[in-house]
């Protein structure tokens, strides 16, 4: 299916070039690109929260933990003990890395406008205000090597991610994919278009 995308995004291209398209961006206001600008912004976070969600119900705060140390036992009797599989440091964690991440983004785009350091440096800082904070908190997360979290798990050669091969056959999909397959590539194509 992405390959049809790909192939009718680069059909409405072509098309939109030949006709001479590129006379149509007077009309596009700044308010155009506001919005999609928004929509990117919106995707981007409503999918860390809902990955932060996932990340509580694996690993949920519970009431009662299960913490055994030694055991003296002097009659025979069945006690019941929790699971102790859920780690709810896991979640906590990656709650205070998220945000930690943020704030630390917010901190130095505002820090931006003020009056400390030189003009370079502040722009320099509110620029790459993202990637500090990443930076940041993985070296928070390093520090703190007993509270296990989600790594990126990379292969060691290069390799497709599933087992198959590396080209991919657009054949296989019905005419009605192919066709579904243009509102995509439309999308796409008003994209590229409004960004470039």
């Amino acid at each position: 299916m992405r390959a049809w995308i790909g192939i009718w995004t680069a059909v409405i291209a072509t098309i939109v070039v030949a006709a001479e398209g590129s006379a149509l961006v007077k009309f596009f206001s700044r308010f155009v690109q506001e919005i999609f600008a928004t929509i990117i912004s919106l995707l981007f976070i409503v999918e860390s929260f809902t990955k932060l969600y996932k990340i509580f119900l694996e690993n949920p705060l519970q009431q009662y933990y299960c913490n055994v140390s030694s055991l003296n036992v002097t009659d025979n009797e069945t006690s019941v003990l929790l699971s102790d599989t859920p780690q709810p440091n896991t979640a906590l964690l990656s709650a205070i890395l998220m945000i930690g991440t943020f704030y630390i983004a917010l901190f130095l785009r505002h820090f931006r406008n003020s009056k400390f350091l030189g003009r370079s440096a502040r722009r320099a800082l509110g620029d790459f205000g993202v990637p500090i904070g990443i930076v940041i908190m993985v070296l928070v997360d390093y520090l703190i090597p007993n509270t296990y979290t989600q790594k990126l798990s990379v292969p060691e050669g290069l390799s497709p991610s599933t087992e198959r091969s590396w080209f991919v056959y657009p054949v296989p999909v019905s005419v009605g994919e192919a066709a579904v397959a243009s509102v995509g590539g439309l999308l796409i194509f008003i994209l590229l278009f409004i960004e470039t």
